[in-house]
């Protein structure tokens, strides 16, 4: 609980600091996509997807945030409706996949071990996390330049509209005070709801913040 409302303090209290020239989400072509064309990056993608969404139903979703971290494992979470109900669900793996795929690795000896949570969360944060990444998908624009970064995480923000269809945009590592960091810390949220067995408070603290963020990106 004390790790939540650290993390939802710094969500409420956060201000723009930077310039905000790329504070947005950049728009992709389907889960994944890279401005490299790489033989390489391209089965990398197509191994995460295959392994972080096997068995997964693809209409029974609210929200999706795929997460790849340059030196960890990378990870799926992901709101949508199961048998038990409206489930908070989180996919990871034991060894990155892409260990796997890089010529620059070694590959591991053994499969992958795929690991995985959920746990039940209410209709309205699921609601509220879906309205929440509408409204930062519509904003998507291309980067206003170029900038290469060695290392960090990309998000990807997942959801889908009816007759509009799947929608998706994505950010890496953003910069502390952006818009784009407080989008990146609500999947902290998320997790910490997993690691909490989503109280109904830690709930409604972040749909709190969630409606925070939903007025700073309809301000522009």
């Amino acid at each position: 609980m004390k790790a939540f409302l650290t993390i939802l303090i710094f969500i409420l209290s956060c201000r723009l600091s930077f310039s905000q020239g790329n504070d947005h989400l950049v728009p992709v072509d389907g889960y994944f996509h890279s401005f490299v064309q790489s033989k390489v990056i391209q089965t990398y993608f197509e191994r995460t997807q295959e392994t972080l969404f096997k068995g997964i139903e693809e209409n029974q979703y609210f929200v999706r945030v795929v997460v790849l971290p340059s030196f960890q494992p990378e990870k799926l979470l992901s709101v949508e409706s199961q048998k038990e109900g409206l489930v908070l669900l989180k996919r990871t793996v034991d060894i990155p996949i892409w260990a796997y795929v890089s010529p620059h690795v070694s590959l591991p000896n053994r499969e992958l071990k795929l690991i995985e949570q959920k746990v039940r969360v209410s209709e309205a944060l699921a609601t509220e996390l879906k309205e929440l990444f509408l409204i930062a998908i519509y904003k998507t624009k291309y980067p206003e330049s170029s900038q290469m970064i060695t290392d960090g995480a990309s998000y990807y923000f997942i959801t889908h509209k009816q007759w509009e269809g799947e929608m998706a945009g994505k950010t890496l590592s953003p910069e502390n005070g952006t818009k784009m960091h407080e989008l990146v810390k609500l999947t902290e949220l998320m997790e910490k709801l997993l690691q909490n067995n989503a109280p109904v408070e830690d709930q409604e603290s972040m749909i709190e913040a969630i409606k925070v963020l939903k007025k700073k990106l309809q301000e522009n």
